[in-house]
């Protein structure tokens, strides 16, 4: 995602057909890497909480007594 980033940056100072072309190709490609990134930032959230959620029961039973 960096390297796109830096060369919309590049591109976006270049004034020639092609580069403006080019431009519009990795400002698509970027959009659509930056959309599954926060796809998959979501879904390790979702994870993490729900890990985080069964720590918190797992610690729960520890607490309790054996018979």
């Amino acid at each position: 995602m960096m390297r796109l980033e830096v060369e919309e940056a590049a591109l976006k100072q270049e004034t020639d057909d092609a580069s403006e072309a080019r431009l519009s190709d990795v400002q698509k490609t970027l959009a659509d890497v930056k959309e599954k990134v926060n796809g998959l930032t979501a879904r390790w959230e979702d994870e993490k909480q729900a890990l985080d959620a069964l720590s918190a029961k797992k610690t729960e039973l520890d607490k309790l007594p054996v018979n």
